[in-house]
């Protein structure tokens, strides 16, 4: 028989302690082999909320350290904005009336108004824009039924909001203001074709769905306005064109 003293038991406590702490508290020992496997539960999964439609997604979304990526172009709304996309260009047909008002409605009619604006992106909520209109109004200045073929096209500035690409339909609110030339050409020899210049401005609203938008505007038209008569006498006129049209925006 053999007595354990007190050396004993420190010896065996030292060596289970030691055992103890060199194997992980989650390894097991498979029964069939002498080796020691650590297991470690797997990382949890990080789960994303997309803003606008509500989907989840395990795939991180471009972040920097001071939160959403700009170069991917990611705004607190979830959807892209135009100043981060390849294309800064935004195009837009346009169809709707143009209405004379004052002097202008005593010589000319109310007419078909189709033309198309192009937008460049200067900044998230400036756009440099170029328009270009047409209209065929009948005119009163002859006893015959006379027309008038009405060019315009001018160049200006636009403030709105940010253009972006989004599942859900939003409204983006406009302000035009701008310049240009309009040119009369009428369909008869006796009247002369006059060239003038003209002021606009234009308030509206895009209602965007994904890269496309149906565009609302209400413009005011100032023109320097000749007589087409042999007096080609000089005077201000203004009219107003309501429209209707489709935008996109690469």
């Amino acid at each position: 028989m053999y007595l354990i003293g007190a050396d004993d038991i420190c010896l065996i406590a030292a060596r289970t302690a030691s055992a103890r702490d060199a194997s992980p508290v989650s390894a097991i020992r498979s029964p069939s082999s002498p080796i020691w496997t650590a297991m470690f539960p797997p990382a949890p999964a990080i789960r994303y909320t997309f803003p606008c439609t509500g989907s989840t997604s395990t795939a991180l979304p471009p972040f920097t350290a001071g939160g959403f990526d700009t170069s991917a172009g990611v705004d607190g709304r979830g959807w892209t904005t135009s100043a981060a996309v390849s294309g800064r260009f935004n195009f837009a047909t346009y169809a709707g009336a143009s209405i004379p008002t004052g002097n202008a409605s005593d010589d000319f009619d109310t007419a078909l108004l189709l033309g198309a604006q192009g937008n460049y992106a200067l900044g998230t909520h400036l756009d440099l824009l170029g328009d270009f209109g047409w209209s065929h109004p009948s005119t009163s200045l002859l006893p015959t039924d006379t027309h008038a073929n009405v060019y315009q096209a001018g160049v200006g500035l636009e403030v709105g909001g940010a253009r972006g690409n989004t599942r859900r339909w939003a409204m983006r609110p406009f302000a035009d203001v701008g310049g240009g030339i309009r040119r009369y050409s009428f369909s008869t020899s006796e009247l002369d074709d006059r060239t003038g210049g003209e002021g606009f401005a234009a308030i509206g609203t895009e209602v965007a769905l994904g890269r496309s938008a149906i565009r609302l505007a209400a413009r005011d038209n100032i023109v320097s306005y000749a007589a087409p008569t042999a007096d080609a006498t000089h005077s201000t006129r203004n009219d107003v064109g309501l429209t209707i049209g489709v935008g996109f925006h690469p």
